[in-house]
């Protein structure tokens, strides 16, 4: 498996785009990314971590019927379904208004209350925080959905390949502690995309102002909303930010598929290469 998809925090795809959306606050993470992650370690998980790591050789090993290819199939098969939940999530569809994209009807109902498109509130950047509020709603519940996943998907690998050796077992362990540690840190990390996001969306809001009409008709929106149209190009950028972000939630999971025994030639195709597959498919 190709490992320049799954690279450091300083190199990866997510910090690329967040430092694409020329917005303030970017670069200063692109540069300490690594080390402000390691600096929201609670001192607690540190220890725990640590013992954890002290105790590794007195892993029980029991063997399991899993093979190492099959669990190679189950990876990539989850792989794809979490990338095809992205994908699916700016598709026109039929789910639950609270968990979809605005349309244009409700983005426009959500902006005319308070009067966010009114020539006396034009000055007013609070307002862009009140426009962006049902995207952030969006992205963070994306965020959530991507977090179970993965999470789910990391202990089931862990409990597989801690089935094929004493070696393995070890590394199960090792990244079940790591987890464990790590889970609010990244969490934390993870939170700061969905702010960036929104300055990002006050930007191309403040760019576009002055074609605004005053109190926009819901036929406008639809234009802002078809391909080309400025909150069109915000929601492909929402999109790769979870695509990117998908990319560093699966790093640990990468790392023990890699460290399965090569009992059959490894897959050709490469994390990267099965998104923008998924993306041509399902996004246009």
């Amino acid at each position: 498996m190709d490992h320049s998809a799954f690279a450091s925090p300083n190199s990866t795809r997510l910090v690329h785009l967040l430092s694409g959306l020329n917005v303030s606050g970017v670069k200063a993470s692109q540069a300490h990314f690594a080390e402000r992650f390691g600096q929201m370690l609670h001192f607690s998980s540190v220890i725990a971590l640590s013992r954890a790591l002290e105790d590794v050789s007195m892993t029980d090993f029991k063997p399991s019927g899993m093979s190492a290819p099959e669990i190679r199939s189950t990876f990539l098969s989850a792989q794809t379904d979490l990338v095809r939940f992205i994908a699916a999530s700016f598709m026109p569809t039929v789910r639950r208004m609270d968990d979809q994209l605005p349309t244009a009807e409700s983005l426009h109902t959500h902006c005319e209350l308070p009067g966010i498109f009114s020539v006396k509130h034009k000055g007013k950047s609070k307002k862009h925080a009140t426009a962006f509020e049902p995207y952030r709603k969006f992205y963070m519940r994306r965020q959530r959905g991507l977090d179970i996943k993965v999470q789910h998907l990391r202990s089931e690998i862990r409990a597989s390949i801690s089935g094929l050796s004493p070696l393995l077992a070890q590394l199960a362990r090792i990244d079940k502690a790591l987890s464990e540690s790590l889970s609010d840190a990244s969490r934390e990390i993870f939170s700061v995309v969905p702010n960036l996001l929104e300055k990002r969306f006050s930007q191309l809001f403040d760019i576009q102002r002055p074609e605004f009409p005053e109190n926009p008709e819901v036929t406008v929106f639809e234009q802002w909303m078809k391909p080309g149209g400025w909150i069109s190009t915000f929601c492909i950028e929402m999109r790769e930010l979870l695509l990117a972000e998908l990319e560093v939630r699966l790093q640990p999971v990468v790392g023990m598929i890699d460290s399965l025994p090569q009992t059959i030639s490894p897959t050709t195709i490469t994390a990267d290469q099965k998104i923008n597959n998924e993306k041509k498919q399902h996004c246009g």
